[in-house]
């Protein structure tokens, strides 16, 4: 073969081409280039969602949504990370941002993007690291683990035992710095007494202002306290015709939606954890796509439409369960029995509305029912594109 390659350029440089095309057995052979694999450990993992009771997070996930009773998070995450329970513990390494709201948060590993996180109690471990900023808004929050930015926090109580690298506002009921504690930027701190001792502990300019919390006799000296039927009757006012119009708008949907609008609420009651964790999903990422769109795409509408939409949620969402809450309130006087789509929004939206209302525990409850009915939403959607 090697000496046939040899002769023929030969031949050709002697006599005129042929005419005729070439044989068969003259074309040119293409050899087969094997195709490597990429390692494993090349492939990019692909974005995780998860929900139940109890989540643990045990393999690797490039973009993590998270939502259970209680979540840990024991695998890497290689970009941004959207968790919410009543215990948060991460224990693995978070590349990007995360994004945490719970009864408990507890960060015993490092995060290497920012921090923003809503609950009862925050802890950075000794073992947590923080190389972002941090925004904090909780009841007690205590470091223990070092963090490189600065830190916004509102909280009942704070307790800094480890270095902080950049600037620090806060207001709080007290401020306590351990033996590891250091600012190595400003502080900018409110709470009702200074705390003692500081200045040694604060490299840059330290201010602090009085709580606005601890001096509300100021107030009370100048005006005359509200009359406590009149509280009741405005509360009660406020509260029937948020009732009205909420059922108004809900009677609306169901008549107009048909099936596809009630069963929004059926599929609350059948999936809560699905639902909760897609709308905690949904409740981060619709605004701040819409707010992104806004700054980088060219047709400026588009975000304009997408925080319309948002807002429309948040009303609608409510209503959704409000229906799933009536659903189940009957269904515990007929088991196995699905009302009317209208009498069980106007079950639910009674008990829903009341609580709404109330002081501290009101905010909650509308926005647990609000991420829930928004996941409900999201996943009647895709039973829609699916079917």
């Amino acid at each position: 073969m090697v000496a046939l390659s040899l002769l023929i350029p030969l031949a050709l440089a002697q006599e005129p081409p042929p005419e005729e095309p070439p044989a068969a057995d003259d074309a040119p052979v293409v050899e087969a280039v094997p195709v490597v694999a990429a390692p494993a450990d090349l492939v990019t993992p692909a974005p995780r969602f998860a929900s139940d009771e109890e989540v643990r997070i045990q393999e690797p996930a490039e973009d993590l949504f998270a939502a259970g009773e209680r979540v840990w998070v024991e695998a890497p995450v290689g970009d941004n990370a959207f968790l919410a329970g009543d215990k948060v513990y991460i224990q693995s390494a978070i590349d990007g941002d995360l994004f945490a709201a719970g009864g408990e948060v507890h960060i015993d590993a490092p995060v290497h993007g920012d921090v923003y996180v809503g609950g009862g109690e925050v802890t950075v471990g000794p073992e947590g690291r923080v190389d972002g900023h941090m925004l904090v808004g909780t009841g007690a929050l205590r470091l223990e683990g070092p963090l490189r930015g600065t830190l916004r926090v509102g909280a009942g109580e704070v307790t800094v035992d480890a270095p902080i690298g950049g600037d620090v506002q806060m207001e709080a009921g007290a401020l306590v710095f351990g033996d590891a504690g250091r600012v190595g930027g400003d502080l900018d701190y409110a709470t009702p007494e200074p705390t003692a001792g500081v200045d040694e502990r604060v490299d840059g300019v330290v201010r602090w202002t009085r709580s606005e919390n601890k001096d509300l006799e100021d107030f009370a000296e100048h005006e005359e306290p509200a009359s406590p039927v009149l509280s009741v009757a405005g509360w009660a006012l406020h509260t029937g015709w948020s009732y009205l119009a909420k059922l108004i708008v809900g009677v609306a949907l169901v008549l107009l939606g048909g099936q596809a609008a009630s069963r929004a609420s059926r599929v609350l009651v059948e999936q809560p954890s699905r639902s909760l964790g897609f709308g905690l999903a949904g409740f981060v990422l619709l605004p701040l796509l819409s707010v992104m769109a806004c700054v980088l795409i060219i047709p400026f509408p588009l975000g304009l439409l997408g925080m319309t939409a948002f807002a429309a949620l948040l009303y609608v969402s409510q209503i959704i369960a409000a229906q799933a809450l009536g659903d189940e309130l009957l269904r515990r006087v007929k088991p196995g029995v699905w009302g009317s789509p209208l009498v069980s929004l106007a079950v639910g939206l009674l008990p829903l509305v009341l609580l709404t209302s109330l002081p501290w525990v009101g905010s909650l409850v509308w926005f647990v029912a609000t991420v829930l009915g928004g996941g409900a939403i999201w996943l009647r959607l895709r039973e829609l594109a699916r079917a």
